[in-house]
């Protein structure tokens, strides 16, 4: 290396090939892009070092496209030092895309180290498809730009599974976000498995028509904007993560906010805390989903008057002191069905079957009284 290629790779893996190459123990500096797998299947590629120490009009570490399948990265590393003026936002790290991935199948990466402007980036474009891809346990730093980018354009839109098992996701100093999932229609499987989102300047995780998403076991952390933003989608589970700031003076807005229209959504055993404005924002309009049992949501205590018509707080609780007597005959807010609110109430409150979305008429007589609504088909049971 060391001379400012326009297009040069170290290694240029082009065409059918049947005869399952292995490429072991190859280390590039300052080239164009350190390998490229263009329309191959059954490579095995082990100990690959990508070295971007000077400028030179680098592009990629490792770029795979034409259809590949069948492939295996074992100890890759992909590496741009930080440049001299760090804390310039026109400084990069010399080096624009760790891992670019198109209209590929069959992927699997294992101890896997990217410091690079984008250090994972899987794209469909028109006409193509990515299926399987599988990363277990990358390191992925980046410095001014967004971590990892799974983004659905052409058609038939990113068709495959793509996991993510227990990443260490970091970042430096510019404003974007961690992780951005812009599903644009996908039918298969994004997973986040036990993966460590910590340090942006903006979202730790954002989602733009995600299908078939689940975070699991995840922690997002300390970051800037929110914890986890979803806008629209369907399919969503997020299950058991930890999402907070605690940082002496939090920055992380929302644990979670979700937006637009958000079908199958499941939230349960999830776990949010010291956010700067609250653990949920919650402005979507949202069919078939539930919220249980998440720490920092469903148990924070809220308050509200007695009226004809209450609507539930965009914060997610769900036990609800009700302040005065009168008659409700209509809750707005049901995340969906199955989704129930305990209300801490005085005596003299009617939940009226009629003119509302009451399915039985119920009247507390005793101070204190806890009343439970739960959610079906349209109407909330009281008892």
């Amino acid at each position: 290396g060391h001379t400012e290629h326009k297009s040069g790779f170290g290694v240029h893996l082009k065409g059918n090939t049947a005869g399952r190459p292995i490429v072991e123990n190859v280390i590039t500096f300052d080239l164009f892009g350190g390998a490229w797998v263009d329309s191959s299947d059954y490579v095995t590629m082990r100990g690959l070092q990508v070295n971007q120490v000077d400028n030179r009009n680098s592009k990629f570490g490792l770029k795979i496209s034409g259809d590949s399948s069948s492939l295996a990265f074992d100890d890759l590393f992909a590496y741009s030092p930080v440049s001299s003026e760090s804390t310039s936002p026109t400084d990069d790290w010399h080096m624009d895309y760790g891992i670019w991935i198109e209209s590929a199948d069959g992927i699997q990466f294992s101890n896997l180290n990217v410091r690079a402007n984008i250090g994972v980036y899987i794209q469909c474009p028109d006409g193509g498809q990515v299926g399987s891809v599988f990363f277990n346990q990358p390191v992925i730093d980046t410095c001014r730009s967004i971590a990892v980018v799974i983004e659905g354009l052409g058609t038939p839109k990113v068709l495959g599974n793509i996991h993510f098992v227990s990443p260490h996701i970091i970042a430096n100093f510019e404003k974007f976000p961690g992780v951005v999932y812009n599903g644009n229609g996908a039918t298969g499987g994004v997973k986040f498995i036990g993966a460590v989102i910590s340090g942006f300047k903006d979202d730790g995780f954002y989602s733009l028509n995600a299908n078939n998403l689940t975070l699991d076991d995840c922690t997002v952390a300390d970051n800037d904007g929110n914890g986890a933003t979803l806008l629209n989608g369907n399919n969503i589970t997020l299950t058991a993560n930890q999402i907070y700031d605690q940082r002496a003076v939090p920055k992380q807005n929302y644990g979670i906010v979700l937006g637009g229209a958000v079908d199958k959504l499941n939230a349960e055993a999830n776990t949010l805390y010291g956010n700067k404005s609250a653990s949920l924002n919650n402005m979507a309009a949202m069919t078939q989903s539930s919220m249980r049992g998440n720490i920092g949501m469903e148990d924070t205590l809220a308050s509200m008057a007695v009226a004809t018509p209450i609507t539930l707080p965009s914060n997610g609780s769900r036990q609800i002191i009700l302040t005065g007597a009168g008659t409700i005959k209509t809750i707005n807010g049901a995340i969906g069905n199955n989704d129930q609110v305990s209300f801490f109430c005085p005596p003299g409150v009617v939940f009226n079957a009629v003119g509302g979305n009451m399915a039985n008429t119920f009247t507390t007589t005793s101070i204190n009284q806890w009343v439970t609504a739960q959610y079906q088909g349209g109407s909330w049971f009281i008892r």
